[in-house]
């Protein structure tokens, strides 16, 4: 540390100091700068001041932008010249709190600290479902009388890379009638840019979207933010908690009575940000105990809703094109029309998020704007209002909605009422709407829309009870108040009892329940004995399953038998296998009967490889081992193993998060040099990343034993160097060396006291995966 003489400071007018800082009498482990004026007060700049804990006050500033530590309020000093340090004695209102991210430090525990996204690479992925079912009309399910063929596709492909993704889906049908039909689904180009958070869209899409709002499909062009683009990144604004430790403390959090955070925290004020909870609501413990064992516990109510958004967040959504109809029944039915729409939610506070929506187009204009806010600690309300006009005809919409969490009750409530001819873009009609059935009256929004429930958790028995009731009046003024009622109990750790009903309260003959017992067995195994009344219509039965899990060579099946006026009985097989997933089935219905098959997988080329692999509806990734037969894992599962090339796919990979792919070395070849056995990836969504391992197999090593030109052998530890590669290596115990790569007439130089000396490599044997030899140094 640096102290300039008494000779500066006559000479400047000040002198800089270089001073260990002590707060409180517990060491910063900071060096900060000071300067000494002529009068002998010290000053620093304020970032110096901050950054060893106290609070830089306005008033203490002097013209020069330094702090005059004498005119700081509740902060006195003692300088120690000899040992060069200054102690200071600071309140708690002339501190900076000490600020810690539970995110981050979360992200960091876990190993998912924000890595950059991979760069896609190019290819192109077929997904296929194939269905096959013939029906006959008596109940022989294997029966030759009546009975009807029909074969089905749906196909979804894509190309994808640096430039984006281009995708098309279809379905194509026939039938042993010779009908043929096939139907386009969408057809778009998306790019994704992870540093903007932003999506762009050309082709056929869905427009963005409020609650209070109704999207529908377009054929045009989008802008939309995208927060999917970040996993890490939490939109909701998260609790925060301010606290005092006078020693060295422990700050442990709690949700609902589990352990969601931990922090040391130094003496002194300190603020955690972001503390971790679920979206609702629940009761937040945080327990403070210092050095000495002693601990204060602090509870408050916290509710979160992704409804809200934090403070300097924006979502949006822009688009425009020209509506779609009749999805899946006709491949090209645009209105002629072009339209346009703009979705906007900001955090304006972490208390107050502001939403709009502008919609037009086709003689139509419809806008509005809402609000979002928290009831502190307790839930979470909206409000929205919107008009519209139309040809001349105006209307007006009204929304309003809230949550509550009134421990352990769960509460919600929505009313959406339109007044007079309220229309969105929604509302209007095709050419094609008459030929359908579908009358314009029918699109237009419900007149009235009113839902309300409450969950129950019950504390003095495992069991939850859940009651709703929900109205809505439709464009021809027909009420329909819905009554519905949902209970459930923990019977044993795999038994689970439960019971649903509704009830229409306009039609006494519109009625049903359903109840049943659930037990989950070992193996993926779970039965469930049900009866349900619809109406007048008793019905109970039995099904078996068990679940097809995602890994090869996994198998499931079911059986189903339902009895009751009409007969429902079904079995079922299906298997995984590395390229495809294969099920086939039998189920009688009263009379009719059928049999199903079907076989559903992907056709992948990347990186100049043709792979057939399970459905891949995201990004995935191409494994290279260098060797055919290696095991590959997705996060610690067994995931396949390489072909004859020395790749295998994974084709299940999370978009824009780590993941952990592995590979198992002891079936690599004895002459393999392996890199590395994991990685971790952050691919891109709906592209392929290449994982190459590093492993090189046209080596031949060399294991050889050094002694010199009296026979001695080389000492463990001397050191040597391929002089024609300049590769270094290490003598091991008993004069051993193993070079991963060793060429035949090259000269190994070793390094002794005595003198450096020298031998060649003799010719070698490429059949022999590990060459070995006694080799003499002269």
């Amino acid at each position: 540390m640096l102290v300039m003489s008494h000779a500066a400071l006559a000479q400047t007018g000040r002198r800089d100091l270089y001073l260990e800082t002590f707060v409180n009498d517990a060491a910063t482990g900071l060096v900060a700068h000071f300067v000494e004026r002529r009068d002998g007060r010290l000053a620093t700049a304020p970032k110096e001041l901050r950054d060893i804990g106290l609070l830089p006050q306005a008033a203490a500033i002097a013209a020069d932008g330094l702090v005059d530590l004498d005119r700081l309020d509740g902060v006195t000093y003692r300088l120690d010249a000899p040992a060069q340090a200054i102690h200071f004695t600071a309140s708690e209102s002339g501190r900076v709190p000490r600020i810690f991210d539970a995110q981050k430090a979360r992200l960091r525990d876990v190993g998912e600290e924000r890595a950059p996204v991979a760069k896609s690479a190019n290819g192109a992925v077929l997904n296929y479902l194939l269905f096959g079912a013939t029906e006959s009309g008596n109940a022989n399910v294997f029966g030759f009388g009546d009975r009807q063929s029909a074969l089905s596709a749906a196909l979804d492909g894509r190309l994808f890379g640096e430039l984006g993704v281009l995708s098309q889906s279809g379905i194509v049908q026939t039938a042993s009638d010779s009908n043929y039909r096939s139907v386009r689904l969408d057809t778009t180009w998306s790019y994704a840019d992870p540093r903007s958070l932003m999506n762009y869209r050309s082709g056929d899409l869905i427009s963005g979207g409020l609650t209070w709002t109704r999207p529908i499909r377009l054929g045009g062009v989008q802008a939309q933010r995208s927060f999917s683009l970040r996993p890490d990144l939490v939109t909701m604004p998260l609790p925060a908690f301010t606290g005092s430790a006078a020693v060295p403390s422990t700050v442990d959090v709690y949700f609902n009575n589990v352990k969601t955070y931990s922090q040391k925290v130094p003496p002194g004020p300190f603020e955690i940000n972001n503390l971790p909870v679920l979206a609702g609501g629940g009761i937040q413990s945080v327990v403070i105990r210092d050095s000495l064992g002693r601990q204060t516990v602090t509870s408050q109510p916290i509710y979160a809703s992704p409804k809200l958004l934090r403070a300097g967040l924006y979502d949006y959504s822009v688009e425009s094109g020209f509506r779609r109809y009749s999805y899946g029944v006709q491949s090209n039915d645009y209105d002629p029309d072009p339209v346009a729409s703009a979705t906007l939610r900001g955090g304006i506070t972490d208390n107050l998020t502001l939403e709009t929506h502008v919609e037009g187009g086709a003689s139509l204009i419809n806008g509005g704007a809402g609000v979002a806010f928290p009831f502190t600690g307790i839930g979470v309300g909206s409000l929205s209002l919107a008009g519209s006009s139309n040809k001349g005809a105006t209307g007006l919409q009204a929304a309003a909605g809230v949550e509550f969490n009134f421990n352990p009750l769960r509460v919600f409530a929505r009313a959406q009422q339109t007044f007079r001819q309220y229309a969105d873009l929604a509302s209007l009609p095709s050419a094609s709407s008459a030929d359908y059935g579908v009358s314009a009256a029918s699109l237009l929004p419900p007149k009235q829309l009113y839902q309300t429930g409450v969950t129950i958790p019950f504390k003095f028995d495992p069991s939850s009870l859940t009651l709703s009731l929900s109205r809505l009046k439709t464009w021809d003024d027909q009420p329909h108040d819905i009554l519905g009622a949902s209970y459930s109990r923990t019977m044993s750790k795999n038994t689970t009892l439960f019971v649903n009903g509704f009830a229409d309260l306009h039609d006494r003959g519109n009625f049903g329940v359903f109840a049943g017992l659930t037990i989950s067995l070992d193996d993926g195994i779970s039965a469930t004995a049900s009866v349900s009344q619809s109406g007048h219509a008793l019905t109970g039965g039995v099904d078996i399953n068990k679940s097809l899990s995602a890994e090869p060579d996994s198998y499931g099946w079911s059986l189903h038998d339902h009895e009751g006026a009409v007969a429902d009985r079904a079995a079922g097989a299906s298997y995984r296998t590395p390229f495809a997933r294969l099920a086939a089935g039998v189920q009688q219905v009263g009379d009719s009967s059928r049999v199903t098959g079907e076989m559903e997988g992907a056709v992948a080329t990347v990186n100049g490889g043709v792979f057939f692999a399970n459905r891949i509806d995201d990004a995935f990734a191409v494994v290279d081992a260098g060797a055919p037969g290696v095991n590959v894992f997705y996060e610690n599962r067994p995931a396949g193993h390489t072909g004859q090339n020395g790749q295998a796919l994974i084709p299940t990979l999370r978009a824009y998060e780590p993941n952990q792919i592995a590979i198992d070395p002891d079936n690599l070849p004895v002459n393999a040099v392996v890199q590395r056995t994991k990685e971790t990836v952050v691919p891109p969504a709906r592209g392929a990343v290449i994982v190459d391992f590093g492993v090189a197999t046209d080596r031949t090593p060399l294991r050889a034993v050094l002694h010199d030109a009296r026979g001695a052998l080389i000492p463990a530890g001397t050191r040597g160097t391929i002089e024609e590669t300049g590769e270094a290596f290490v003598v091991g115990y008993d004069g051993e060396i193993y070079l991963e790569n060793a060429k035949a007439g090259e000269t190994l130089r070793i390094e002794r006291g005595s003198g450096d000396c020298r031998v060649a490599v003799s010719a070698m044997d490429r059949d022999n995966p590990v060459q070995s030899e006694a080799l003499a140094c002269r």
